[in-house]
């Protein structure tokens, strides 16, 4: 497997940081992983009656040479648990699933194994803090958007991002998706 960009705990830390930071009366919960019937990365309420299920993902470098960007990350989306998400978690909990993807304002790979130097972009980077940059979409219109064959987005981490249908395997994340995706900072609100 190679190694992430942007590894999924370190997404979920980053989530919780910037939901705490605007609503610090917040509950959250992480379930246990290998239980099926709870197998999403934590819920939230927000103690207004907002309640959500996040499911996290993590981001791995994409160097190319030919196709344009260059230089993308990747998030790859199991479709099966997007089924389950879609299908069984929201009917049976009438709790909404949100995913939230990621889009790291740096090229390639972290550097240290311990505190790489991107980690300062989950405070101030280009892109501006990490609720900036990360975008959460709900789940079942993340399903419309892929289609039943689409498992991988790449992101573009530069400006100009060139984005084609969202339903082929080779796409790419927009720097303002569509919809019904938007950003963490904006959902929060």
């Amino acid at each position: 497997m190679s190694r992430r960009s942007l590894p999924e705990r370190t997404v979920d830390a980053w989530v919780s940081s910037a939901v705490c930071a605007t609503f610090p009366h917040a509950r959250i919960w992480g379930p246990t992983q290998n239980i099926l019937e709870t197998n999403w990365d934590y819920g939230l309420s927000l103690g207004d009656g907002k309640i959500f299920i996040f499911e996290d993902k993590g981001t791995t470098a994409v160097p190319r040479k030919r196709k344009s960007p260059l230089d993308t990350h990747r998030i790859y989306i199991d479709i099966d648990q997007l089924t389950w998400y879609c299908d069984r978690v929201e009917q049976a909990t009438g709790v909404p699933v949100h995913y939230v993807l990621p889009r790291p304002p740096w090229i390639g790979n972290s550097g240290s194994d311990v505190v790489p130097d991107q980690a300062i972009c989950r405070v101030n980077s280009i892109a501006g803090p990490f609720a900036e940059w990360a975008y959460v979409c709900r789940s079942g219109d993340l399903r419309s958007e892929l289609g039943d064959g689409g498992a991988l987005i790449l992101i573009n981490c530069q400006s100009r991002v060139h984005r084609p249908s969202l339903s082929s395997s080779d796409t790419y994340w927009s720097a303002r998706p569509t919809n019904g995706c938007r950003g963490l900072a904006t959902h929060l609100l």
